[in-house]
């Protein structure tokens, strides 16, 4: 008998596959986000916890690093909590129109002997196994696609042996922990059908249609015009709520798109501030910064220029240097060494 009962309410689902497609697409979405970021800062946070507890100390591209894990993680959470919240409640909402929509045959079910905990645990467990799905699928996704935050890091914090795993506990929060939550929305969106009176869903009658809602009683004591089309509007609480949540989510993003404009802005004013970026700077092989205190050379950057003086075009060597040592100096036309730590010398010859 319960296979009957979920071949009819799985053909439910059915007919509406697009919505259950895009459900489907948003937790694998926010499955991948998840692991995409765990993959990549799990264990690399566990090796600088044992090097700290070991009294290590870490260098300053190292210490970078560590404070930028430390703030994946922190977002990642954060941005998880927000997204599975949204979901949630976009579930809620699908359930229970799924429901609604489905009283005539609940009705059948129920004058059947079905009980009203054998239809919700059917909606449970087809959820609870589209849940499971899409987060394995998000899984696979984010182990894959967490090489490129890996990479990422590596050039950006020059940093060597950064590995790529997960914890057991991010592990269980991704997939087992978010399935029974999913699993309990979509319980709590089937209480109350054992409230409804089977010959009522059978002829499909809604009595809360018979008398007029708060909402319809607002509405007709405010001054507006064509109260019947707010009326229709606000009637479907379902499609109301999910306009108010795409309007708010709209609204942050477009706040959040604008912050970060104006703070990319910023970034880039102080990265400009007193620098030129007309020239590109590149070596054959890897520099490090060894080669700052090295005695055998001296680093330095050549670049030709013009200088202007009384009309006249005076062609000349512009060499930057960092640090002088006993391989090269800059004389004078007395042979005095000169100190570069004065600024610019202009050679008068």
């Amino acid at each position: 008998m319960m296979k009957l009962l979920y071949k009819h309410i799985f053909k439910e689902f059915i007919t509406k596959r697009s919505m259950l497609g895009v459900l489907s697409l948003f937790l694998i979405f926010i499955s991948f986000m998840y692991f995409f970021v765990h993959f990549s800062i799990d264990k690399n946070l566990t090796l600088f916890d044992e090097m700290l507890t070991r009294g290590k100390v870490l260098l300053d591209n190292e210490e970078k690093y560590f404070i930028a894990l430390e703030n994946n993680q922190i977002l990642i959470r954060n941005i998880t909590l927000a997204m599975v919240g949204i979901f949630s409640l976009i579930l809620f909402l699908f359930i229970k129109n799924i429901i609604g929509k489905s009283q005539i045959k609940i009705g059948y079910f129920l004058s059947l002997g079905f009980s009203s905990k054998d239809i919700i645990q059917v909606y449970v467990s087809i959820i609870t196994a589209l849940s499971f799905v899409c987060s394995f699928v998000g899984l696979i996704l984010g182990f894959f696609g967490s090489n490129i935050l890996i990479s990422a890091n590596a050039h950006t914090y020059l940093v060597n042996g950064i590995l790529k795993g997960i914890h057991f506990k991010s592990f269980i929060m991704g997939t087992i922990l978010t399935t029974a939550l999913f699993s309990m929305i979509t319980y709590l969106a089937g209480t109350g059908i054992e409230r409804e009176d089977v010959a009522l869903m059978i002829k499909h009658i809604d009595m809360a249609a018979v008398r007029p809602g708060i909402v319809e009683k607002i509405i007709q004591k405010l001054p507006i015009y064509n109260k019947f089309s707010y009326k229709l509007t606000m009637k479907n609480k379902s499609a109301f709520v999910l306009l108010v949540i795409a309007i708010v989510t709209f609204n942050i993003m477009f706040i959040l798109s604008v912050s970060l404009v104006f703070s990319s802005f910023k970034i880039l004013e102080s990265q400009r501030d007193g620098r030129s970026y007309l020239y590109n700077i590149y070596y054959d092989d890897y520099q490090t910064d060894d080669l700052i205190y090295s005695k055998e050379a001296v680093p330095y950057l050549k670049y030709e220029a013009d200088i202007e003086f009384m009309g006249n075009s005076i062609k000349y060597n512009v060499v930057g240097l960092d640090n002088l040592n006993e391989v090269f100096h800059l004389l004078d036309e007395k042979g005095r060494q000169v100190d570069t730590l004065e600024g610019i010398g202009l050679n008068p010859e």
